[in-house]
This record gives C-alpha cells, sequence and structure tokens, in this order.
C-alpha cells in the first residue's frame, strides 16, 4: 500500500513539474516572440526614418538660402513644408546660415547619404548623415564635390515623421579630384599669353562620353585635340593629336598616350612621373590673380624636366587658372581670361 501511495506521489509531482516547464517554455517562447515583433517594429521605424531623411535631401537643391528673406520663405515651405516643422523652418528664416540649402550655383547640394538612424526615447531618432555636393563634372561622370555632415532629430507622429531640429558640420572633405579638372561639353576656357605667340589659347570640351572627354586646344596657329580620361584618383591623357582641324570625335581612337595631369591625394608632396618628367602639387593653398578673377585655394603642380620647369594652377570648378613655363631664364606664362562651365 505504501508503494502505492509512493508510486501516486511520484506521478504527480512528475505532472506537475511537466506543467510547469510547459508553461515556462510557453511564456519564454511568447518573450521571445514579443521581443521579435519589437525589434521588427525598430528595424522598419529605423528604415522608415532613412527613408524620409533622405527624400528630403532631395529638396535641398531647390531652396537657395542667399535669396530674399520672402522669396526664401516661400521656397522652404514649398519644398521643406511637409518635411520640417514650422518652428525649425522659423529659426531658419531668421538665421540662413545654419539651414541646409543652396548657397552657389556650383556645387550644389543633391542628397543625403544616411550612415546612422538612432532611437532616442520612444518615438524619436537621431540621423546623422552627410550631404552630399556635386558639379556639372560629378553629374555628368559620376562622383563628389564636396560633403557636409549632418544630424537631424526626427519625430514620429501619428501618419509619417517630422524633422525638429538639424545641426551642421563643417566641410570635413576638401573637394574631389574631378572638380579640378571639369569636363563637361561645351565647357570653355580663354587663356592670356606673354613671352610667346602661341601662349595665348582656347580649349572647349566637344565630346564626353562615360569617363572620357575631347577638349580642343587652339593656339592660333594650330588645333591639337586631347582625350582625357577621368578617375577618382587619377585625370589622365590617353590620346594626343598635334594637329586635328575636323573637330572629330576621337573618343574610341586606340589609345596614344598615358599622360597623367593630375593625381591624388591632393596634398602637397604628392608625386608621380609624367612622360619624360616628374609631377609634384607643391601648394594646396595657392593664390592666383587673372583676368577673370582673384582665385584662392589652387592646386599648384610642378613639372620638373631635365631643362625646364613648369607649374600649373587648378581651381575647384573651373580648372586650370594659370601655367607658367621657366627655361634658362625664358618665361612663358598663359593666365586665364574668361571661362565658362557648362
Amino acid at each position: 500500500m505504501k508503494k502505492l501511495l509512493l508510486l501516486a506521489i511520484t506521478l504527480l509531482l512528475s505532472i506537475s513539474l511537466l506543467a510547469c516547464t510547459n508553461v515556462k517554455n510557453g511564456m519564454e517562447q511568447e518573450e521571445m516572440q514579443d521581443k521579435e515583433t519589437i525589434q521588427q517594429i525598430h528595424d522598419s521605424d529605423e528604415e522608415a526614418v532613412a527613408d524620409f531623411v533622405e527624400e528630403f535631401g532631395t529638396k535641398l537643391r531647390m531652396v537657395s538660402l542667399l535669396a530674399p528673406k520672402d522669396v526664401l520663405e516661400k521656397s522652404m515651405k514649398e519644398h521643406y513644408g511637409e518635411y520640417v516643422s514650422q518652428a525649425l523652418i522659423d529659426m531658419w528664416l531668421n538665421d540662413p546660415e545654419n539651414a541646409p540649402g543652396r548657397i552657389t550655383s556650383s556645387p550644389w547640394p543633391d542628397r543625403i547619404e544616411v550612415r546612422s538612424v538612432k532611437k532616442v526615447n520612444e518615438g524619436m531618432y537621431e540621423v546623422k548623415g552627410e550631404i552630399i555636393e556635386i558639379t556639372s563634372t560629378e553629374k555628368e561622370s559620376g562622383g563628389i564635390a564636396a560633403k557636409r555632415p549632418i544630424t537631424l532629430a526626427v519625430r514620429k507622429l501619428e501618419k509619417g515623421w517630422i524633422i525638429d531640429d538639424v545641426s551642421l558640420g563643417e566641410y570635413k572633405e576638401a573637394v574631389s579630384l574631378k572638380a579640378f579638372f571639369p569636363l563637361s561639353k561645351g565647357s570653355t576656357w580663354q587663356y592670356l599669353g606673354e613671352g610667346n605667340e602661341y601662349a595665348t589659347f582656347t580649349r572647349k570640351v566637344l565630346f564626353t562620353e562615360g569617363d572620357r572627354a575631347q577638349i580642343a586646344e587652339d593656339n592660333g596657329g594650330t588645333v591639337s585635340a586631347s582625350v582625357f580620361k577621368i578617375t577618382d584618383n587619377e585625370i589622365i591623357r590617353t590620346f594626343f593629336r598635334g594637329e586635328e582641324y575636323d573637330g572629330k570625335n576621337l573618343l574610341n581612337e586606340k589609345d596614344n598616350d598615358n599622360l597623367v595631369v593630375l593625381k591624388a591625394p591632393l596634398k602637397s608632396g604628392t608625386k608621380w612621373k609624367a612622360g619624360d618628367g616628374e609631377r609634384e602639387i607643391v601648394d594646396t593653398a595657392a593664390v592666383v590673380d587673372t583676368p577673370a578673377g582673384k582665385f584662392e585655394g589652387c592646386i599648384k603642380v610642378r613639372i620638373q624636366k631635365e631643362h625646364s620647369t613648369m607649374y600649373e594652377y587648378y581651381k575647384a570648378g573651373i580648372g586650370m587658372v594659370k601655367r607658367e613655363f621657366e627655361s634658362e631664364g625664358f618665361k612663358v606664362t598663359s593666365t586665364l581670361e574668361k571661362y565658362e562651365i557648362k
């Protein structure tokens, strides 16, 4: 009898333990499912916030921050109204320098690239990213002219999102290599020469395709043709013909040259072999006075050969603004007189 009683008690305990285990397991599964659901909602919100900020970034080019206040107000309401709180727009109207938007005709803000989205508290997110600026060169050939850090406070509404605060950082990256050698079709440069009758010349971009562009150079005595290849790290002359008067498209001609005109990184000391000489960036903040204006922040490149030294000065968004040739006391200069970047 005692044995039967002991067996019954054991069975009851086993059933109780099994039931408790099942309940515990069920609770744990429910808890895990709840966590997964919360995480999915969180991830979904983060994606929505990122998409919202990127969409806002496409509107920046539409707002000229240097416009008269009444024009700026209308423009901000039209392009920023559905993204930004009215309080923040009012703040920007009183202090446009701290607002995102277009400051110059070129480069201009093209987009916002989101780097991180962080939940600060319920319904509030902090978004860190970069405003990407481009010129016509980058628009046509790809690349970036400049970047500017941006941090946004984004709040969840009943339906959608709203930006409550924005802070802008300093431009943390110099303009790209391509910006110093713009090659958009139709762009022209005219140089005034001294020291030689052929030092005065004009340049024009005749054709572009993909990462290549063809320039015609006319010095009054002859017209030459050059094809340049544009990469993130180098500007390379891949084809050269000393006399080309017909203006034919030579972009698909077989390469006959490999002259690296400019090379990254754009800092003093960058050096490379080029033809029968050596090129080196010797200054990144050169100031050049020309008939076309005074240009600051120019890249100065020294081209050293056995019996001569030449300097070329490049300005972002414009291209070459001056060339100086020196040999045994003889000096020839070509200085930018006027230009048009398409």
